[in-house]
């Protein structure tokens, strides 16, 4: 399936994201071998002009992999009408041993790269540059994942067969299935529901209240990482059986197919904003010194707003789905 135009588009997103990265990475090891902002010498000045050149790569190319990670999933949900027993993109991925670890490996670039590019913003709003050293040495981890990325996904696709058989979502989200998969599609209702819907409240809420004191938002960040966990486990065991009306139906993949109102088109980017956005307020916090103090300050007041407002909109449309729903749960 190498061939098909999703997969084309795919692979030449991540082919050029590794190109980038990989142009970025000189200059990368020159900083760290050579940064010294008390040298005056012609040197250190030819860095800090490069520095301006290789940061604006990493976050074209940071930006790519955001627009590759719908395209990844909606691909793969396309490419289950080809295989006999998928009924969404969980059976393609299921097709192959590859599949999920691409799918992992896509969104753990997504989030990193992300918080790459927050700690960019600070850089920037910084006179001097401090955060140079941490840029270059957070590229160092960024590059080799892209490249793993792309094998991963190119080896994915290169051994997907059309008409191979798999096994549908229902096999993996299953209550009595093994794994966490199927420990989340087991977890009780009357329990996931208060506990996600009391996470994500309390995420937003604290997200909005380190708008206006700074010190709460690392406790605001932790808490967006745990309601985005439970956000998570909530499309599973709670959001998917009311959005379907099937108590036993707990694939949150399904949950983008046009049948079900692609209403996971609205949920999951929300989820996933205010994770990306509590990891890179979490990125912020072991940063010191004066010099930082209001650039991180602005970019924290950015990231706290789409965090919060990521959770509420997550919270808010997760209430209307199940209260218009024709199925009880509790």
């Amino acid at each position: 399936m190498l061939l098909r135009p999703g997969a084309l588009a795919l692979l030449a997103i991540s082919l050029v994201g590794a190109l980038l990265l990989a142009s970025a990475l000189p200059h990368a090891l020159r900083i760290l071998r050579r940064w010294n902002p008390a040298d005056p010498g012609e040197g250190q000045v030819a860095l800090e002009r490069g520095t301006w050149l290789f940061p604006p790569l990493v976050a074209l190319a940071v930006s790519l992999q955001v627009l590759g990670l719908p395209i990844l999933v909606q691909d793969a949900d396309r490419a289950a009408e080809l295989l006999p027993g998928a009924m969404c993109a969980v059976g393609t991925f299921r097709a192959g041993p590859l599949g999920f670890p691409a799918l992992l490996a896509h969104l753990g670039l997504v989030l990193l790269g992300l918080a790459w590019l927050a700690l960019h913003r600070v850089d920037v709003g910084t006179p001097g540059g401090p955060l140079a050293r941490v840029l270059a040495a957070g590229l160092l981890g960024l590059a080799p994942l892209q490249g793993v990325v792309l094998g991963l996904q190119a080896a994915f696709y290169a051994g997907l067969e059309p008409g191979g058989l798999t096994s549908c979502c229902q096999a993996l989200f299953d209550p009595g299935a093994a794994g966490l998969p199927g420990e989340l599609a087991a977890w009780s209702p009357r329990l996931a529901l208060p506990v996600a819907g009391t996470a994500l409240a309390l995420a937003a809420i604290s997200a909005f209240a380190g708008l206006r004191a700074e010190r709460l938002r690392p406790l605001a960040a932790l808490a967006g990482l745990g309601a985005s966990a439970a956000g998570a486990a909530a499309l599973v065991s709670v959001l998917g059986p009311y959005v379907y009306e099937l108590p036993g139906h707990h694939c949150p993949f399904c949950l983008l197919r046009p049948e079900h109102g692609r209403v996971g088109w609205l949920l999951h980017p929300a989820l996933l904003a205010g994770a990306a956005a509590s990891l890179a307020q979490l990125a912020l916090v072991p940063l010191r010194g004066g010099d930082l103090a209001p650039a991180k300050a602005a970019v924290g007041r950015c990231l706290a707003w789409t965090a919060g407002i990521a959770f509420l909109l997550f919270l808010l449309v997760s209430l209307v789905l199940i209260g218009r729903s024709r199925l009880i749960l509790l």
